[in-house]
């Protein structure tokens, strides 16, 4: 069996293809112009058995009635097909020895078992299962698929209308429709189908937006030093969302259609609908364009608050100044540009769902065979608002023509957060949607970009950026909130409360984690349930994150390099606490390969990172605690791309106006100390610093692009 190293990882991954073709076409005269564009994407995945496909047709038309009016119409079309077979990562942590064929090369169920101590010694391993949950991804995944099919199509109107050379309407207006049908199919011979013997599932959804925009715009200068660009507007839109689902079971294979289950049938739908509208003026003022002034307010409406809270106003004002336009400053040449901006404003953020301010319910048959209501979210008819107090400083610096700065640096006071609150179960409730707290959030951002070398036919610049935040809860009425990500005041949002590991006995190999008595003073013991959890000051997101990029330019040749990374963030490695770093807490999931820097206790006296290997675990070393907090830093090369112009001299014989070849790459290269996958990804909302799952890869690709126009 110690001959048997087959990479899973390998095996469900490929090289996958990707090709994008687009055309299109620009006509008109002096009255009307149009533009019509087509476009193909076609995609396979990174990760075997998928395929997506999306066809795209754009129509934008301006047609100039008169000098005053200016009517626009644009269409957008959209179609898009997908096919998933897709293999799941989760079987990349099978053991090594485990094979998806056996001897005979006949896909293996996962119950084949292990070998009897009397077949060990010369059975062979590729016909037997050693791997953790008795099955094979790959013999379901032949049976099993999933397609889904989406139509979408936007329609837009507008015009401009010219009321005075100075006064403007412009309105602006689009309905949006679109319908999706998914269908997945669970084979009757599938492991997990035993009883259901087989499903067939389908769903259809349809999405309707609508939003208008209208604007009366000034613009105005007087005695050519004083320019007034203002606006009054009401923008409205509205989100409407509907699904329905069904599914049947006990069906013949190949099946595909609800009717051809005869058992245990299930339905289910959805509704979800919001609106926003907005009132808002925005006036800017400047003198000699020197001097710059600006004062914005609105009101906003939401349905996404109770009937008591959904207006609120806002408003902001600011400033700035041309220094480098005064008298004072003509005498330094080298200054071209130097102009500082100050703002102050109060904004708003909306919840993440259309009805956190109601308590929502959901229907049963479990009570006496009737049917009841139950609910273990409370509706919050006081949610309103969360409200930002932002104070902003910039300043714009460009030095002897050949040096550019920007800096900003803002301060915020968030009042009215919105965050989620686990209740009592005295109430009834296990959560709902608070908005009483306090948070503040500061930072800075800074931009250097000299343009080292530039002469005719050479061009160089390097670009930096660096970026710093940094946020603390300052008010929660009803206390902390202490989950694993806590919110809690004096501490950044999401901050990890978690036990603390103090490492590996050097001994005996258990594990170790820290205590903290009433009186602050911290111990070590062996018992995981006296470990005591703290708040860490540490979160999942980045403190600074940044960008370094170049661009080089050689008489028709351009060369564009983008790298960009993040430190600061800690990110919970569940993966391996979850499967690949349990210490043969279950023996079919074979230990990670421990990475540079860390070590496996062996016998007495060792100093080591990791705790004895014991079939079964080793005291609940694999438990929640910092032990699986990892840092979070990487470096990366995000972007690498080489493109050549061709001489209009050679194309204008053919009739073309341009020409560009360009070849690229995305995601070259990442180095990082995270013993998981790219922690880039992990930083998004869907996984908020905790790699608790087998999210897709990040994709390297290569691409090659041809660009023409007549």
């Amino acid at each position: 069996m110690k001959e048997q190293n087959f990479d899973w990882w390998d095996f469900a991954t490929q090289n996958a293809l990707t090709q994008n073709y687009n055309i299109g076409y620009k006509y008109g005269n002096d009255r009307i112009k149009s533009y019509i564009s087509a476009d193909y994407y076609t995609e396979e995945g990174a990760i075997k058995g998928y395929d997506y496909d999306r066809f795209t047709l754009r129509v934008n038309t301006d047609y100039i009635v008169n000098d005053r009016l200016t009517l626009r119409a644009k269409l957008s079309t959209s179609y898009k097909e997908t096919f998933d077979q897709q293999y799941g990562l989760s079987h990349t942590s099978y053991t090594p020895w485990d094979t998806p064929y056996d001897s005979q090369g006949n896909i293996k169920i996962g119950t084949e078992g292990r070998p009897s101590k009397e077949d060990a010694a010369t059975a062979d391993p590729r016909d037997y299962w050693y791997s953790d949950g008795s099955s094979n991804w790959l013999y379901n995944n032949q049976l099993n698929w999933g397609k889904s099919r989406s139509n979408a199509m936007d329609i837009g109107a507008g015009f401009d209308y010219k009321i005075f050379d100075w006064l403007t309407f412009v309105s602006n207006n689009k309905v949006g429709l679109s319908n999706s049908y998914g269908e997945n199919y669970y084979d009757p011979k599938a492991v997990g189908q035993e009883s259901l013997q087989g499903t067939i599932y389908n769903s259809n959804s349809n999405v309707r937006t609508i939003y208008t925009s209208q604007l009366l715009r000034f613009l105005k200068t007087f005695n050519d030093v004083h320019e007034i660009n203002a606006y009054l507007g009401y923008d409205y839109d509205e989100y409407r969302y509907y699904s329905m689902t069904g599914q049947a079971s006990q069906m013949f294979q190949g099946n595909e259609i609800l009717n051809g289950g005869v058992a245990n049938p299930k339905v289910g739908g959805t509704k979800v609908e919001k609106k926003n509208a907005a009132y808002y003026f925005n006036g800017n003022y400047s003198y000699d364009n020197k001097y710059l002034f600006q004062v914005m307010f609105r009101v906003d409406g939401s349905s996404q608050f109770g009937s008591n809270k959904r207006w609120a106003p806002f408003w902001s004002v600011g400033g700035g100044w041309s220094m480098h336009k005064e008298e004072f400053m003509s005498n330094l040449k080298w200054v071209n540009e130097l102009k500082p901006r100050i703002s102050y404003g109060i904004s708003g953020n909306l919840p993440g769902g259309a009805y956190e301010w109601a308590t929502m319910l959901a229907s049963t048959t479990q009570y006496g065979g009737k049917v009841g209501l139950y609910s273990n979210y409370l509706g919050n008819p006081d949610l309103s608002w969360e409200e930002t107090a932002t104070l902003d400083f910039g300043l714009d610096v460009r030095l002897f023509d050949r040096l550019s700065i920007v800096f900003d640096y803002y301060h915020k006071n968030v009042k009215n957060l919105i965050y989620l609150k686990h209740l009592p179960a005295v109430t009834g409730y296990n959560r709902q949607t608070a908005n009483n707290g306090k948070m503040t959030n500061q930072g800075f951002e800074v931009t250097v970009t000299p343009e080292i070398i530039r002469t005719k036919d050479l061009y160089w610049d390097v670009s930096f950026n660096l970026g710093y935040n940094k946020n603390e809860i300052t008010y929660l009425p009803d206390g902390d909130e202490l989950t694993s990500q806590a919110t809690a005041v004096g501490y950044p949002y999401r901050n990890w409360y978690l036990r603390e590991w103090a490492g590996v006995d050097s001994q005996t190999g258990t594990p170790l984690w820290f205590k903290v008595d009433e009186n602050g003073k911290k111990t070590v013991t062996g018992d995981y349930n006296e470990a005591t959890r703290v708040l860490l000051d540490e979160v999942p997101t980045p403190k600074f994150n940044g960008a370094i990029s170049t661009n080089l330019t050689w008489k028709g040749f351009t060369l564009n390099a983008n790298f960009t990374f993040a430190t600061g963030a800690m990110i919970y490695n569940g993966q391996r606490a979850g499967a690949i770093d349990r210490d043969c807490g279950r023996n079919s999931q074979p230990p990670m390969k421990l990475k540079d820097g860390w070590s496996r206790w062996e016998k007495p006296g060792d100093i080591a990172t990791h705790p004895q290997l014991i079939d079964g675990g080793n005291n609940g070393a694999d438990r929640e605690s910092t032990r699986y907090l990892e840092n979070g830093d990487y470096f990366k090369l995000k972007s690498l791309s080489l493109a050549y112009s061709f001489p209009k001299r050679w194309l204008e014989p053919l009739g073309v106006k341009s020409a560009n070849l360009s070849v690229g790459g995305e995601n070259l290269f990442t180095i990082t100390s995270f013993s998981g996958q790219d922690p880039e990804i992990l930083y998004s909302a869907d996984y908020n610093g905790s790699a608790g799952s087998f999210g897709y890869p990040t994709v390297r690709r290569f691409t090659l692009g041809l660009n023409v126009q007549f």
